[in-house]
């Protein structure tokens, strides 16, 4: 119950729900009677007592007329038990369901009664709900205008909260105090979408709104002119701006409109609330008036129940005896019987009945016929129409359509045959329907295996007629009858083969005449040997001679089975060999035009054929090579290898692969064979020997001159070494006499700098910097032989990282100039980080010097696509270039385009590229145009993924 109320509560309100409870005690009463329908009236009156009607959980009553509802409720429970409890005796029920129904005009009587009662009740329960729709609807209005009237104070709050917080971050100029201001702005359009949706359906409103909303506009506008006259200003501007006081009018016009609009919502309020109590005070008024007036109708329905009740009753008593007899009769029946009365309900079953459709009669009274008489069609599935409905409809007997299956309650199905006939009374008139069937299960099964069989055999049959018209084989066969009758079938294949029709396969001499004349001796010696009794089949091969001159081969076969009553059977049957005898022949032009020598060997020593390459090869001619043993062809020191490997391939099977022996030529010569060979089952091996004398003799000289070669190459490598350790030792040796030369003059310079000419001070400025660029020049040359001699540790290298350091390094070093440097972004590179940093050194701080004299110098580092799986890079700049017919020069050592005072340098740093580029296995080159510019190339490999 407590259930219930809160499901309906919210819907029918309290009081309105008690018409509900009824329902309850209906179904309780219908189903059981008096007894059950009292029970339930009784625990429905607790229940709203207890539950519904306040003060809940307690049995007293806040208002008159909540005990005068409650009151009425139990009196309709009782009127209606008791009514119900007449209608139940008067059907039967309580003797199982042996009487028939009750006659329909008491029926109607009945019905018509409680149909009023009901409706009373559904008039009540409907006009109760409009009435809890109209105050529920009113409540959301209310609650509506409450909303809006809190969404107007708090854009309220927000205006006031955005004018303090500009004018307080006016006064004090700290950025804090713009939180409200700024709060505000992001909550204003919110709070305005808002607004403008609750008052959706008020356009006075929606203008006012509308107003205060281009207001908060203007005072949001004038507060941030206030902050950013602040902010650029000072406190003077924001305080000029403030005493104009735009800001407070603004304010003071949206606090009067907010003001409009909360009258307007209060007034709209009491309304509302107003209307609120009139619906309450309605809704009670029918809820009382609509129940007294139910408790009438069922009062007077019940009257009348009992009135035409007992009337009824003698008459019942007479008819239960008839029904007895009439049941009787019914059960000795040995088809199975069912009846209904004209609204297509089972009104009697007997024992048959109930056991081919699972039903008793005691269920299945009453119930609809369609529901126990279940029956489909036994190939579609489909329902099938019961005759009963027909019958019924026609008032003419019906028979049931064949391959009906009937389905039992429990879900067996049986195979049935039926029929149906209309009952009738003396004076004609259509009481219901009688429908007598039988189960015909075991003669459908039967009738559905001789089907089967019969569709079997014919599938059978057409599936051997397509096997035998579809086989690669030409079939025929040919029955010869004792009495001289002659037929024959044949199939496609067959008529293919010999390039016949159909239609002339029956004319005398037919497959004769398609048959190679060279081939019919035979055929036809062998025909007469099967004629004459003395063999039962024989097979060659021969050839057909198609009608477009074509020769194909085949392999024919036949075969004779006599019958002990006289006549015979032939079965002929003849098989494609043309690719098979093609391909014989094309073997044998392989084995005859092979270039190596073929042949087939046998463990005994000889061997059994041999192509004609032997004689090419080794002078022999076919005959003589076979007759004679390999053994004695056989070098001396290689018959044992021999041997052995014979040995092996005949007791293990194993292939020989590559297998080298010498055999005398005619001529007395040694050649030597390389040897393949498969062994084969008897003894027999398959091999193919090739004559690589020449190739073992050019193997011999390229081993001897490789030999050569790598003596050379560590010659070399031992000069190289020696010429490094030589350019390193002088390079050391030069610095001692160099550090004394610069040191003296240095000493010179400083002593003797007052009493020497100016000549002379010139002189030592020479010397002092030749000595700096002797110096430099010793460095680069260690450079270059460290360069050789240090080990290579790749890696994954980021080219665009080392170019911006790089970068960074060379714009320290040349102040004062004005650079546009072009980095892309480069790929990864696998390389050496320390030798590759070596590179863009040199190769940017060349584009450096030599873009002196432009402004801006232009330098840039990019990639040019790949060669050969490699990236290509280049360093391109704007400066003077150079003649591109000295470029054979550029990476040479000393190697230098420019005179020496027009450009720095020992000439080394390019040569230095090229071999750290080398040893990672690229190249460099270079583009240029004096005045022009130059571009230098470099490739590197891409850095390996992981």
């Amino acid at each position: 119950m407590l259930l219930v109320r809160i499901a309906l509560a919210s819907w029918f309100g309290e009081r309105a729900a008690l018409v509900l409870f009824v329902i309850p005690i209906l179904l309780s009463a219908y189903v059981g009677g008096f007894g059950p329908g009292f029970v339930c009236t009784a625990v429905v009156g607790a229940g709203t007592a207890y539950y519904i009607l306040p003060p809940v959980h307690s049995f007293n009553f806040t208002r008159p007329v909540d005990f005068a509802q409650w009151m009425i409720l139990l009196l309709v429970g009782l009127i209606v038990s008791l009514a119900l409890q007449e209608l139940h005796l008067a059907r039967g029920r309580d003797v199982g369901g042996s009487l028939p129904p009750t006659h329909p005009a008491l029926h109607r009587k009945v019905l018509a009664g409680f149909g009023v009662a009901l409706a009373c009740l559904g008039i009540i329960g409907t006009v109760s709900f409009l009435a809890v729709v109209r105050l529920r609807e009113d409540a959301r209005s209310v609650a509506h205008t409450h909303e809006v009237l809190g969404n107007l104070d708090s854009l309220l709050a927000l205006s006031a909260d955005a004018e303090n917080g500009y004018r307080g971050f006016a006064v004090v100029g700290e950025e804090d105090f713009l939180n409200p201001f700024v709060a505000a702005t992001r909550s204003i359009p919110a709070q305005l979408r808002d607004l403008r949706e609750l008052t959706r359906d008020n356009p006075v409103q929606q203008r006012r709104l509308e107003t205060i909303a281009a207001q908060l506009d203007g005072q949001l506008g004038f507060g941030r002119e206030i902050v950013e006259a602040r902010r650029q200003r000072g406190f003077g501007a924001a305080q000029a701006l403030m005493v104009t006081r735009r800001g407070q009018r603004l304010h003071d016009q949206i606090r009067q409109g907010v003001a409009e609009m909360k009258v307007a919502e209060e007034a709209l309020l009491l309304r509302r609330e107003s209307h609120t109590v009139r619906s309450s005070t309605v809704a009670q008024g029918v809820i009382v008036g609509g129940s007294v007036a139910a408790l009438g109708l069922v009062g007077l329905a019940l009257f009348a129940i009992r009135r035409d009740f007992a009337g009824r009753r003698a008459a019942e008593e007479a008819l239960r005896r008839s029904e007895n007899s009439l049941a009787v009769t019914l059960q000795s029946i040995g088809d199975a019987v069912l009846a209904t009365d004209t609204g297509g309900r089972i009104t009697r079953m007997n024992r048959v009945a109930e056991e081919l459709t699972g039903w008793t009669l005691s269920d299945a009274f009453g119930q609809p016929v369609d529901a126990v008489f279940k029956i489909v069609n036994e190939t579609t599935r489909a329902p099938v129409a019961i005759p009963v409905n027909t019958v019924l409809a026609t008032g003419q007997m019906q028979e049931l359509a064949n391959h009906t299956v009937l389905i039992a309650r429990d879900g067996r199905e049986r195979a049935i045959s039926d029929s149906a006939a209309p009952i009738r009374d003396r004076d004609g008139a259509l009481l219901g329907v009688v429908l007598v069937f039988r189960d015909v299960t075991a003669e459908r099964r039967a009738e559905i295996r001789l089907i089967s069989t019969l569709e079997e055999l014919a599938r059978e049959r057409a599936r051997l007629k397509l096997i035998f018209d579809s086989l690669p084989v030409g079939i025929a066969l040919t029955k010869n009858d004792a009495d001289g009758r002659r037929s024959r079938l044949i199939n496609d294949a067959h008529l293919r083969l010999c390039g016949l029709r159909r239609e002339e396969v029956e004319e005398p001499g037919a497959f004769a005449r398609v048959t190679h004349p060279d081939d019919l001796p035979v055929q036809a010696r062998l025909a007469a040997q099967l004629n004459a009794g003395e063999i039962d089949r024989f097979s060659l091969d021969k050839r057909y001679v198609w009608p477009d001159g074509r020769v194909v081969w085949v392999y024919y076969s036949r075969q004779r089975q006599r019958h002990p009553a006289g006549g015979f059977d032939d079965l002929s049957m003849v098989v494609d060999i043309t690719e098979r005898k093609e391909a014989v022949a094309e073997l044998e032009r392989f084995f005859s035009l092979s270039l190596d020598f073929l042949c087939i060997s046998s463990g005994d020593g000889y061997f059994k054929r041999v192509s004609p390459a032997v004689t090419d090869i080794l002078g022999w001619e076919v005959e003589e090579f076979l007759a004679c043993p390999y053994l004695e062809l056989i070098h001396p020191d290689d018959i044992a290898a021999t041997v052995r490997e014979v040995e092996k391939q005949l007791s293990t099977g194993e292939k020989v692969l590559n297998f080298e022996n010498r055999y005398r030529h005619k001529d007395g010569t040694w050649r030597v064979l390389s040897w393949r060979s498969v062994p084969q089952p008897g003894g027999l091996m398959y091999a193919t020997a090739r004559d690589v004398t020449r190739r073992n003799e050019t193997e011999a000289e390229m081993r001897r001159l490789n030999d050569e070669l790598r003596q050379h190459a560590a010659q070399l490598r031992i000069a190289n070494q020696e010429l490094e350790a030589f350019s390193y030792s002088v390079s050391h040796d030069l610095r001692a006499p160099l550090r004394h030369v610069q040191g003296f003059v240095g000493m010179l310079a400083s002593e003797a700098s007052a009493s020497l000419s100016p000549a002379g001070l010139r002189y030592v400025k020479i010397i002092t910097d030749a000595g700096r660029q002797m110096g430099q020049l010793i460095d680069d040359l260690l450079a270059f032989s460290r360069m050789g001699r240090t080990d290579l540790h790749e890696t994954t290298v980021d080219l665009t990282a080392l170019a911006e350091a790089v970068r960074s390094d060379l714009e320290r070093e040349a102040t004062g100039r004005t650079f546009r440097w072009e980095i892309a972004r480069l790929p990864l590179v696998q390389g050496d980080p320390a030798m590759l940093t070596q590179v863009l050194a040199n190769l940017l701080g060349n584009a450096v010097k030599y873009s002196r004299g432009r402004d801006p110098a232009v330098i840039a580092v990019g990639q040019a696509g790949e060669e050969d799986g490699r990236l290509v890079f280049f360093v391109r700049d704007n400066g003077a270039g150079f003649d591109m017919k000295y470029a054979d020069k550029l990476f040479g050592v000393f190697q230098r385009l420019h005179r020496a005072d027009e450009f720095e340098g020992t000439g080394i740093g390019l040569a230095n590229v090229r071999r750290i580029i080398v040893r990672h296995g690229g190249r460099v080159w270079a583009e240029a145009a004096p005045n022009a510019g130059a571009t230098f190339y470099f490739t590197l490999r891409p850095a390996r993924l992981t």
